[in-house]
């Protein structure tokens, strides 16, 4: 059923032209003004209204047009929101500017609120006199709500991530008080500087936390033991697995100058924890024993690069080389797995670096593989001393015109200072704390 023509009480006012023409145009805004939902009227200069369609009518709740003509929305609305809308019409008026798209909130005596996206612009006469002011509202209340939500959406998310900001920069400070603090001197009642092996470490997670791990363990007064690893993965996960080590670490020190028992120990425990997970894992781990009284070393590896010596002489190879390092099954990966042990002998002056397979992995494009030339040629590069390791860092980046890595990394270096004289009854502390000392 066609709409209800308007009523004359509510027909848009001419403005002097009545003319044929004029008064076509008047019927055809008249049918306009039915068949759009906007809300569309006309006041005059005390804001009373003259003029309004249908759509307007039901949005107030009226029937008859004679419910709404002569009343001002102080008839209608609260008195905040009447208000405003009567400023609004002043200022339309006063300024013969129109008002565009202004979004106001509107609250009637009832309690019912809406949101409305409100056009307004001066109504002139024939002599271009402003005599009042139309205007159009569409209705914007979902959009307004459908907004609210996803703010109210967005500050819970930024809450939740601001909150588990908070536990992944708790996570990290715990993380980093599981390395190593302090480091066993060799004799024991040498200083740092006098001690015949000497412990420096970088580490560089990809986010707050990492899988990354080593430590540091006395084995009597002449041995230290160096264990490394990199959990699979990165993150909060992979920081998880890292913890484990800590406390599998001081499980293992009744084994720990075997490295191929303290690995196969290692893998021994750790298997029955991974094999419950839905998800596989495993860790690739590396431990050596150094003696700081004939600079022997031994190490085994769980799937794990291999250590660099870098003479004192300057040069830089793999700890030993020409010994290949046998391949072998990352830690957790099958129950029953063997180790072997390899061995090499270091100078007094030269130095070990360990590190994690993040320091190479720098994209398809730009890996730099352990036995590659380059790789070792970059490390060959970087000067001894306290910015060494940051050296080797920089090195990397820049030999694959990257600013961060995509891995994990984590660097240990060992300097072997001189030769120890044993020293009758003088034992180091096994570890048996948190922090690896």
């Amino acid at each position: 059923m066609p709409p209800a023509p308007l009523s004359p009480a509510v027909r848009p006012p001419l403005t002097g032209d009545v003319s044929p023409l004029a008064d076509i145009n008047h019927q055809l805004l008249m049918a306009l003004m039915e068949i759009i939902p906007e809300r569309i009227y006309f006041k005059d200069r005390e804001s009373r209204f003259i003029a309004a369609n249908k759509a307007l009518l039901q949005y107030f709740g009226m029937e008859m047009a004679s419910q709404l003509l002569g009343k001002t929305t102080f008839d209608i609305l609260q008195h905040d929101a009447a208000q405003k809308t009567r400023n609004d019409d002043l200022r339309t008026m006063e300024s013969g500017e129109p008002m565009v798209g202004d979004v106001e909130q509107k609250t009637f005596p009832d309690g019912r609120m809406s949101w409305a996206s409100t056009t307004k612009a001066p109504l002139r006469d024939h002599l271009g006199e402003i005599i009042g002011i139309c205007g159009i509202s569409r209705d914007v209340t979902a959009a307004h709500e459908q907004a609210e939500r996803l703010q109210e959406y967005a500050e819970a998310l930024a809450e939740k991530q601001s909150q588990m900001e908070g536990e992944l920069e708790l996570a990290r400070q715990v993380q980093r008080a599981l390395l190593p603090s302090r480091y066993p001197l060799f004799p024991p009642t040498a200083t740092e500087e006098g001690s015949a092996l000497g412990f420096s470490y970088r580490y560089q997670p990809m986010g707050k936390v990492g899988g990354d791990f080593f430590t540091v363990i006395p084995i009597g007064s002449r041995q230290a033991g160096v264990f490394i690893c990199d959990v699979m993965g990165h993150g909060v996960h992979a920081a998880l697995i890292t913890a484990m080590q800590r406390t599998l670490v001081d499980d293992l020190l009744p084994v720990a100058s075997d490295p191929g028992a303290f690995l196969s120990e290692a893998n021994r425990r750790l298997h029955p924890f991974f094999d419950r997970m839905r998800t596989p894992i495993y860790v690739t781990g590396l431990y050596a024993t150094i003696d700081s009284e004939t600079g022997r070393v031994r190490f085994a590896s769980a799937s794990h690069p291999a250590p660099l010596v870098l003479s004192k002489d300057g040069g830089v190879r793999l700890l030993g080389c020409p010994r290949k390092v046998p391949s072998s099954v990352p830690l957790g990966f099958i129950d029953d797995s063997s180790y072997v042990v390899i061995e090499d002998t270091i100078e007094p002056g030269d130095r070990l670096l360990f590190y994690t397979d993040g320091l190479r992995d720098l994209g398809d494009e730009a890996e730099i593989g352990l036995n590659d030339a380059m790789f070792l040629s970059l490390v060959e590069k970087c000067p001894a001393g306290p910015g060494f390791l940051d050296a080797v860092l920089a090195a990397a980046k820049e030999s694959a015109k990257v600013d961060t890595f995509l891995d994990d990394v984590c660097l240990v270096e060992v300097a072997f200072r001189g030769r120890l004289r044993p020293a009758p009854g003088a034992e180091a502390i096994l570890s048996s704390g948190p922090y690896g000392l």
